[in-house]
Parts: C-alpha cells; structure tokens; sequence
C-alpha cells in the first residue's frame, strides 16, 4: 500500500484560492500563537470563507483531549469539508489527526510556519499525539491533500524557535544526506534558511517516506535522535510544559547517539566530531540538560520503536548514511549521557 506525496507549494502567492472552492466547508486551525501572528498573513494572501478553531500552543497541548475539541469544534461539517492546519508541528500533527478520524476521514492542507514543520513534521505522512506523556503514541500514517511553503512565516519566530526546527534539518542530512548536512554547514545559521535548503530538506525526507510510507525500513532512519531525545523531552515535559523544545531535544540525542555509534565502532570519531562541533556551535546552552539514565529509562523501554530485542536505535556510519535496527546496552546509554554531562 502507498501513500501518494502531497503537492508542495512554494510561498502562498502561488496557491490557486479556485482550489479551495470545491470544498463545502474550510476549517483553519492554528493556535493562539499562529491565530495571532500568522492568520492575518494567510487572510492578506488568499481570499476564501473559512471558520478558525483556535487551541492552546505548546507540546504538553498535543494530546487526544485537545484533538477532541477540535472535533467537536467541527460538527455538523460534511465529508466535503476541509482543514487547514496552520502551525507548528504540533499543530500539524494535531490536525492531520483529527481530519483522519472526522466522519472517517476529510482532506487537510498542512501550512508549516516554523522550520521544524516545513522541513519534517508536516510532510511524510505521519499525525499524532501524545499519550501519557510518551511522545506520538496515538496516531496514525495519512498525507496531507497539498503542503504550503512560505517563508514570510519565519519573521514571526524567536531565534530559539529556528533553532528549534534547524536541528531536524542536521537530523536529516547527517543520517541520510550528505549534501544537505554540507550545506547546512556553509550558512551562517538558522536565520539564513531559505526555500533552496527546505527543498533540499524536503527532498531528502520524501524520497525516503516515498519508498517506506509505513516506516519499516529506510524511514526508520528518520529516527536518528529520537529514541535518547524524546526521552530528554518527556522528562522535560514532566519537569516544566515546553521547557525544553523539541528540537533541542533532538540535539541532544544526536549528540548522544552518535556517540553510541562511535562507541560501537560504527562511526569514525572524525565524523562525531564533526557533528558535535556542529551541533554545539548552536545548541551549547541546553546541552547541560542531561537527565540520568534512571529518569529517562522508563521512557527508553517504552518508546514506540522498540522490539522484542531492546531499545531499537537507528545510527550514523558516516555522515549521510545510517544503519537501523540497532540495540546498545545499557552500560553503553548510560555512558552516552555521562560525556554529555561533561561537556
């Protein structure tokens, strides 16, 4: 079974309103940040009747009670209806959830307006939330219709939100992309990002989600920070709501799982370091937000990924290729985090 890639559209000048014409009812959910800063952008650049369903933002939001009242928020819509998510990638997530499980299913429209949604979370096919504290465990694979790029959107970010979103773009060149990691390397930082490096990020991503849709191979490489970092996350979350964003936390866990990965002699220590000159560079004031292993354990032996051999990590081997369907010990996860703890 495959899941056809969306329609990607570079800046809002270039949608076509026609388009949503067709649909009976049009829905844009955002959140008070977006509703605030980026709704009035999206009203000056297309004119279309649409009805806003605003939730709380934040991470700790991402939940199926939220998810609830946005369907809700929706009755007595008809099939033919459509949502437009305009946010983050929680708001991405959030929405692609609820338009899948509405009457069974209506088309969505993903508007990324932060780096960490227009180069990851709102293409690939993935919606979710969280559950319990454990990162994206309800949820399920769906593409939006069309994903809408414009970098007007960045304006309206801290520097610490393009941080944020500029760490799954070092994710995805690292593990998968050579070109992309260089090129990345060659800009100043997070505030030079322009179409031509999302498309080079985008590319990356779709071309391995268009060959595993359902994440049981090559996609699994998209994972690369994931298992140590949403362990980070989820203690964070449980310490302080968003005091620890999520692509920091995926900093970090690059950091530590390549680590791991030179460790087992997988990854040549010229290649960690690297990354970890690279990823300190920007990321160095939250690097000291380290948990032990025992805080962060019960969410290693839960997470999603894992199988009946262990917490399931995908590595580096070089800069722009990985290996998946790996299982470190413990000892070795629990060093990880001590050289972190040092630096």
């Amino acid at each position: 079974m495959r899941i056809d890639n969306p329609t990607i559209v570079y800046g809002l000048q270039n949608l076509d309103s026609s388009v949503l014409n067709q649909y009976s009812k049009v829905f844009v959910l955002t959140d008070l940040n977006t509703s605030s800063k980026c709704l009035p952008l999206l009203k000056s650049s297309l004119d279309f009747d649409f009805k806003e369903i605003t939730v709380p933002d934040g991470e700790a939001r991402k939940t199926l009670s939220t998810v609830e009242q946005i369907l809700q928020r929706m009755i007595p819509a008809d099939r033919k209806s459509l949502i437009i998510n305009l946010g983050g990638g929680v708001i991405t997530d959030m929405g692609g959830l609820a338009a899948g499980l509405y009457k069974r299913g209506i088309d969505f429209i993903n508007i990324p307006t932060t780096i960490l949604a227009m180069a990851d979370a709102s293409v690939g096919g993935k919606t979710g939330v969280n559950l319990d504290g454990y990162k994206n465990h309800a949820g399920f694979f769906s593409n939006p219709k069309m994903v809408i790029l414009d970098t007007s959107f960045l304006n309206t970010l801290s520097y610490r939100q393009l941080l944020n979103g500029f760490a799954e773009m070092i994710k995805i060149g690292f593990i998968y992309d050579e070109s992309l990691y260089q090129q990345l390397k060659l800009l100043k930082g997070p505030k030079n990002v322009d179409y031509s490096i999302l498309k080079l990020a985008i590319d990356a991503k779709l071309k391995i989600t268009d060959k595993d849709p359902f994440e049981q191979g090559e996609r699994k490489l998209l994972n690369f920070g994931h298992t140590i970092g949403h362990g980070i996350e989820s203690v964070a979350m449980d310490d302080s709501p968003d005091s620890l964003l999520h692509g920091e936390a995926v900093a970090i866990g690059m950091l530590a799982e390549s680590f791991i990965s030179m460790k087992m002699n997988l990854l040549s220590e010229e290649d960690f370091f690297d990354l970890k000159d690279f990823v300190v560079k920007f990321y160095s004031d939250i690097i000291s937000y380290v948990p032990n292993f025992e805080r962060i354990s019960r969410y290693l032996i839960s997470d999603k990924k894992n199988t009946f051999s262990g917490i399931n990590f995908s590595l580096p081997i070089s800069i722009g290729k990985g290996k998946t369907d790996l299982y470190p010990s413990e000892s070795l996860i629990r060093e990880s985090l001590s050289f972190l703890q040092s630096l």
